[in-house]
């Protein structure tokens, strides 16, 4: 379904019906007349690029990666992006926002008046958001030492090192991590290939950094 934001007059979340109206029904919402294509999960793009730069033995490279134009499903918002309506999970930060009093213009509508209620949990597109990224993959920093030196120690290199992971990530979604792939449906094997784009509290990757030597004899 098409979330269409929230009611300022009550709160309700309000969804988009075939004919540019809106309701709170959610029954009504459902409809298959009222069902539509709202994004893709494959990306348009997809790309990384590299380089290395070395000046007075010190070495610089780093591996910037991208996906661009495709859409991610959220499936655990209906938990962590529901003010507590669905369960106890920690919650979202845009949760703050929330529907108060009439007049208030938000995306995040009134929390129920009790756990457990099933009223802002339908699928919609309230938890679809844009996966587009810009990733910084890899960068690594290098420094080694001249050649005069190491080879008074009967080496033929001595490099030192530090590479950093994941060390930076420019995107729209809402989600732990447009990368990140998981769906809270039992798919076996042979039809995981049909649930891309869902997360289900999916663990972002890890950011890591590494240092180290290189020897050479």
């Amino acid at each position: 379904m098409e979330y269409a934001g929230v009611d300022p007059a009550n709160g309700d979340p309000l969804y988009r019906l075939a004919d540019g109206s809106t309701t709170n029904d959610q029954n009504e919402a459902s409809k298959r007349e009222n069902l539509k294509v709202l994004g893709n999960p494959f990306p348009k793009n997809t790309g990384g690029i590299t380089n290395t730069f070395e000046y007075w033995g010190f070495d610089l490279s780093a591996l910037f990666t991208w996906s661009y134009g495709n859409k991610l499903y959220n499936q655990a918002g209906i938990f962590q992006s529901n003010n507590f309506s669905n369960g106890l999970d920690n919650q979202t930060e845009d949760q703050f926002s929330y529907w108060r009093q009439p007049g208030d213009i938000t995306n995040v509508p009134k929390p129920e008046l009790w756990y457990g209620t099933t009223a802002t949990t339908v699928p919609s597109s309230r938890w679809l958001s844009d996966g587009s990224f810009l990733r910084l993959r890899t960068v690594t920093l290098g420094y080694s030492l001249p050649q005069s030196l190491v080879s008074k120690i009967k080496l033929t290199k001595l490099r030192f090192y530090v590479t950093a992971q994941n060390l930076l990530t420019e995107t729209n979604y809402k989600g732990n991590d447009p990368e990140v792939n998981y769906f809270a449906g039992g798919a076996s094997q042979q039809t995981e290939n049909l649930t891309i784009g869902n997360d289900y509290y999916s663990a972002p990757q890890a950011r890591t950094i590494i240092f180290g030597i290189n020897v050479g004899f």
